[in-house]
């Protein structure tokens, strides 16, 4: 798939190994992405400063709460949700965040969707309804707890042995 030979009892060339996964994965390609959600988990994510080595760039921060508008971000300043649209027009914004309330998760994938949004990335606590031709990548925290609430049982069955 990477179009990287290995050698027999030697293995891959390691930095061209992870230069084609990167392309592979789209890495390498920096794609400009709209976050709706400026609170809780929006702010985790805007602190991380790692955004562009996995090929997103973020160029704009929405919400609908009134108290965070204006407000700065992460050196963001934070735009009512109703904006998203005309920003990710202009930015060429090809991918979007989610972290909003579950009430309000399905109008920010509309607006990004109107927008030219592919791709969304929904950490909302609901699932949102999106037309053919858009990606949407559900974040789910509660299977990851469940497998790490399950082995951290089965590590104790095994102690108590």
């Amino acid at each position: 798939m990477t179009g990287i030979v290995g050698k027999p009892k030697v293995g891959y060339p390691v930095p061209a190994l992870t230069g084609a996964i990167e392309r592979y994965l789209g890495w390498d390609r920096l794609k400009n992405a709209v976050l709706a959600g400026a609170e809780g988990l929006g702010t985790a994510l805007l602190s991380l400063k790692e955004f562009n080595r996995y090929g997103l760039k973020i160029v704009g921060v929405f919400d609908a709460d009134e108290r965070l508008i204006g407000g700065d971000l992460h050196g963001f300043e934070v735009r009512p949700l109703g904006f998203l649209p005309g920003i990710a027009r202009s930015a060429n914004a090809r991918v979007g965040i989610i972290t909003l309330p579950a009430g309000l998760a399905q109008g920010a994938a509309d607006l990004m969707v109107s927008a030219g949004v592919r791709a969304i990335w929904n950490l909302a606590s609901i699932p949102v309804r999106v037309p053919d031709g858009v990606f949407v990548e559900n974040g789910d925290f509660y299977f990851p707890l469940a497998a790490l609430s399950c082995r951290l049982e089965r590590q104790g069955e095994g102690e108590r042995a």
